[in-house]
């Protein structure tokens, strides 16, 4: 019976793909074979979790690509698949892991933060603020979605953390090496045809753009990239290993010529934290700090008496953006008093109102389904103007938790990747202030719970040894 059914199945899914192929109509064929794909990589919960993490960074090229067949459109049915099948994944966790999944919330705050986060979330795709209903469901993609993630990394029992480090850089530094080839070598006709059908303004430094590599943008593709770049540093330090450190040195490098600054803001500060919070005495933390700070500085100061636009052509005019950015940060024609004006902007409109405005009006949800746009250029700022004073209380619940958990890990412990997790999660919030793009997004939330579930892993043996002691 089940080979009749399957054949049944085979035959169908033959027919349509036919269909579809004769009508050239490859944009359906390619989201079929990516969704099947995924959802039969999904039915082993941790393989599809892991398919999920090195979809992400490629979905943009995969968009893209399907302009050779087929034309624009802004309502493209490819970026619902990584939502379906992360939909599908937390069903199966709730569905076969329904004792695991209900004994959580009497384990540690933190998940009844999140159940509260998550409640609020729902409350506001129904705000008619942001218009259409659609805009709030819209919004869901960029807000729920990334932070069921959490559950996946508290759930993910067989994953080593070492393993996902090595993944990430060696994913960085495929994809930068794909962005060096747009910056020297240029654009294909299929991204070329897109960047003419987007309203993409920011992706211009002057005549130049900026690199993007597979991503969505190229501010997911200088966070990624940050993120590997941060690890690659950690590791080559604390394994002593080479090859750790030319990653790094060709992340970083990277970096400069993406020209997303708050991406290089992110990195020096995530290196001056990480050994900050690793050190345990104030005079030591200090003092390394101030070594740090030297070195940094002095080669700050190199780069600005080398004459940048010297390179010449996109190279000396994307570097030469991020350079004065980190030499002249308050210069009057710096980009940093723009995006002070926007954030101004977004505290204003909390404050006319701090129930908020709609999950979906602070994403593009907004304006592909028509609503109120009240985008603030910023996740942080996000979470106010869309989720209201209590959202933001609960996400605030959220990080506040998790820094205490991850801070016990790294000094009761001496727990690294902890400390890494810790200065990654702060960075996203408080520097990048991105956490709902779709590869960093679910990183974030994937780190959250990756930290949680050791740190109660930890409890729970301490717990367990107590018992036998005092049998």
């Amino acid at each position: 019976m089940k080979n009749i059914f399957l054949s049944i199945i085979i035959v169908l899914t033959s027919l349509i793909y036919g269909y579809l192929l004769v009508h050239q109509n490859i944009r359906l064929v390619f989201i079929g074979i990516l969704f099947f794909l995924l959802l039969m990589l999904s039915f082993k919960f941790e393989t599809g979790v892991i398919a999920l993490l090195f979809f992400y960074p490629i979905i943009g090229i995969i968009r893209r690509y399907i302009y050779r067949f087929n034309v624009y459109t802004k309502y493209d049915p490819i970026l619902l698949i990584p939502d379906i099948i992360v939909s599908v994944i937390f069903l199966n966790i709730i569905t076969f892991n329904r004792k695991a999944f209900t004994s959580i919330w009497r384990k540690d705050p933190i998940f009844k933060y999140i159940a509260f986060l998550i409640l609020i979330m729902f409350i506001q795709v129904f705000n008619p603020l942001q218009g259409s209903i659609l805009v709030g469901f819209g919004g869901l993609k960029f807000f729920l979605i990334p932070t069921l993630w959490f559950f996946f990394g508290y759930f993910m029992k067989n994953l080593k953390i070492e393993n996902l480090y090595k993944w990430i850089i060696v994913v960085s530094v495929i994809l930068s090496i794909y962005g060096l080839k747009q910056t020297f070598f240029g654009f294909t006709p299929f991204e070329l045809y897109w960047l003419h059908h987007i309203k993409y303004t920011s992706i211009h430094i002057g005549s130049a753009y900026r690199p993007f590599s597979t991503f969505t943008s190229v501010a997911e593709y200088s966070y990624y990239v940050y993120v590997g770049a941060f690890i690659s540093f950690v590791l080559a330090i604390r394994k002593r290993n080479v090859l750790y450190f030319i990653a790094f040195l060709f992340l970083a490098s990277n970096l400069a010529i993406i020209s997303v600054r708050f991406s290089v803001f992110a990195l020096i500060f995530s290196i001056l934290f990480y050994y900050s919070f690793s050190l345990k005495s104030l005079k030591k933390i200090l003092f390394a700090d101030v070594i740090l700070l030297i070195v940094i500085l002095f080669l700050i100061y190199s780069v600005r008496m080398v004459k940048i636009t010297s390179l010449g052509g996109i190279l000396g005019s994307l570097v030469s953006h991020t350079v004065s950015g980190i030499v002249k940060p308050f210069a009057e024609k710096s980009t940093l008093w723009l995006h002070i004006s926007v954030w101004k902007n977004g505290l204003i409109r909390f404050s006319h109102n701090i129930m908020g405005y709609g999950i979906g009006s602070v994403t593009i949800a907004s304006k592909k389904f028509g609503g109120a746009t009240r985008a603030a250029e910023s996740d942080f700022l996000g979470i106010m103007i869309g989720l209201g004073i209590i959202g933001f209380i609960a996400f605030i619940l959220v990080i506040y938790r998790f820094s205490q958990i991850s801070t016990r890990l790294s000094l009761l412990y001496n727990n690294y990747k902890a400390r890494i997790h810790f200065v990654i999660i702060f960075s996203f919030v408080f520097i990048i202030s991105n956490f709902t793009s779709y590869s960093c997004g679910a990183l974030f939330w994937f780190l959250i719970g990756i930290t949680v579930r050791d740190y109660i892993k930890i409890q729970e043996a301490e717990v367990g040894s107590r018992i036998i002691s005092e049998d």
